[in-house]
C-alpha cells in the first residue's frame, strides 16, 4: 500500500522543515508533500530554499484555513502518485519510521476502518487528554461553550481511560484530533474530501461525522505512539479571544450543516457563545494575569 503525508504549513518554517528532515527518509513514507497555506512571513521562500528531492512543495494562492489547505495536499498525492493512505500531520507531531509501517499493516488488516492513527502523547510521555473523544451530539456542543460547564460534564480524560481499558489493538473511538492521522484515500474521495465551510476548529468532528454516513470507523492502534508539542503553530498565530470567536463560528456551522438547525437551537447558541465570551473576559483572562504574577 502506498502513503502519502500532506504537511501544512502557516508562518512556522522551521517547526516544518524540523519535521520534514525527521521524516524524509523514512522508506514507510512514498511520497511526501508540504503545503505552504499562503504564509505572512517568509515561509514560502525558506521552504523553497530547503526543498530537495525527497519532497514536494505547494503554494496556496490563498489562505482558506485547514481544510481547503489540506485538501490541496490531498488531491495532489490522489491525482499524482495514486496513493492507498494519507497521513493528515502537523508540523509539531514526531514519530518513527516504524509507526509508519505499524499504519500500513493496520490499514491492510482492518478494511472497516477509514481512519486510523495511533496513540497521541504529549512531549513528557503523558497520553494526551484531547487525543480522542466522543462524538459531538447537540447537548455536548452547547455545554462546550462553556469553560466551566465543559471542564466538569466533557470529561475527555474519564473517555479516554475507559477505551484504553478494552483489550483490542485498535480501538474504535468517534473522534480523533486532526493534527495526526491517516484515511484511506478511497474513502476520503467518497465523502468528498475535507469540508471547506470553516477555517480552523470543528474539522475533526465534521470528518467524523460524514465518515460516519459511509459506515466505516475510526481507530486507534494503541501499540503505537507519536508525540504532538500542542498547537504551537495556533499559538503563534492568533490570539486567545481571536482564537475563540474562530471555534464559536466553526461550532455554528458544524450545529447547523450536520447537527440540526432550527430557530430555538440558534438562540440557544448564541446564548451559550455569550457566555463563553463573558467567561473568557472576566475568569479566564484574570486567572491567567493572577498565575503569572505568581510566577
Amino acid at each position: 500500500m502506498k502513503l502519502g503525508i500532506v504537511i501544512l504549513n502557516y508562518n512556522d518554517y522551521k517547526t516544518t522543515i524540523d519535521l520534514v528532515n525527521h521524516i524524509k527518509n523514512y522508506d514507510a513514507i512514498d511520497h511526501l508533500v508540504v503545503v505552504d497555506n499562503k504564509s505572512s512571513n517568509d515561509s514560502l521562500k525558506i521552504l523553497k530554499k530547503a526543498n530537495d528531492a525527497t519532497w514536494d512543495l505547494i503554494a496556496s494562492s490563498e489562505n482558506k484555513g485547514y481544510a481547503s489547505g489540506n485538501n490541496i495536499g490531498i488531491k495532489y498525492l490522489i491525482n499524482n502518485f495514486d496513493v492507498d493512505i494519507i497521513g493528515i500531520v502537523n508540523p509539531d507531531i514526531k514519530f518513527s519510521n516504524e509507526f509508519i509501517y505499524e499504519i500500513k499493516k493496520s490499514f491492510k488488516e482492518n478494511k472497516e476502518y477509514a481512519i486510523i492513527t495511533g496513540l497521541q502523547l504529549k512531549p513528557d510521555g503523558s497520553i494526551s487528554k484531547r487525543a480522542f473523544w466522543k462524538e459531538l451530539n447537540l447537548k455536548r456542543l452547547l455545554i462546550s461553550n462553556s469553560f466551566i460547564l465543559s471542564k466538569i460534564v466533557n470529561n475527555y480524560e474519564k473517555y479516554i481511560t475507559k477505551k484504553l481499558q478494552e483489550k483490542k489493538r485498535i480501538i474504535t473511538v468517534s473522534v480523533v484530533e486532526g493534527c495526526c492521522f491517516f484515511i484511506n484515500a478511497d474513502d476520503m474521495k467518497k465523502i468528498g474530501f475535507f469540508d471547506e465551510n470553516t477555517f480552523l476548529f470543528c474539522e475533526e468532528d465534521i470528518l467524523a461525522k460524514k465518515i460516519k454516513q459511509t459506515n466505516k470507523k475510526i481507530g486507534v492502534n494503541k501499540k503505537i505512539t507519536f508525540i504532538h508539542n500542542h498547537s504551537t503553530t495556533i499559538k503563534k498565530a492568533f490570539s486567545q479571544l481571536k482564537t475563540n470567536k474562530l471555534i464559536l463560528k466553526s461550532k455554528k456551522y458544524l450545529l447547523n450543516k450536520y447537527i440540526t438547525n432550527n430557530v430555538i437551537v440558534d438562540f440557544l447558541f448564541k446564548i451559550t457563545s455569550i457566555t463563553c465570551l463573558l467567561e473568557l473576559i472576566f475568569i479566564i483572562y484574570p486567572y491567567i494575569k493572577i498565575k503569572n504574577i505568581n510566577k
